[in-house]
């Protein structure tokens, strides 16, 4: 498995609104290629960043959701591990994986 290249980062969540064009695309020329949100619906609604997977998509970013409330454990430890496999799957490609 060669995952020269290959990275894992936590990164900041990106503001909201108006400033989530200028944020995602910032990710993208950091070379991020997948962006993992644990915010829950109701945390981004409030932080306007319900265009997220959307903006990324249009960046070429794959976003994946996995909320998990604060203070709080995944919802679903099965669909956690697999997310989990996923994300290392990615990694050993190569790919730069952020969370926030």
């Amino acid at each position: 498995m060669n995952a020269e290249g290959a990275k894992l980062a936590i990164a900041p969540r990106p503001r909201g609104g108006d400033r989530l064009e200028g944020d995602i695309p910032a990710h993208h020329n950091d070379g991020i290629d997948t962006l993992v949100s644990a915010l829950t619906e109701e945390e981004s609604d409030e932080l306007a960043l319900a265009q997220e997977a959307a903006v990324c998509a249009g960046n070429e970013i794959e976003c994946i959701s996995s909320p998990i409330a604060d203070r709080g454990l995944p919802f679903s430890t099965s669909e956690f591990g697999a997310l989990t496999l996923g994300l290392l799957e990615r990694i050993a490609r190569a790919k730069a994986v952020a969370v926030h």
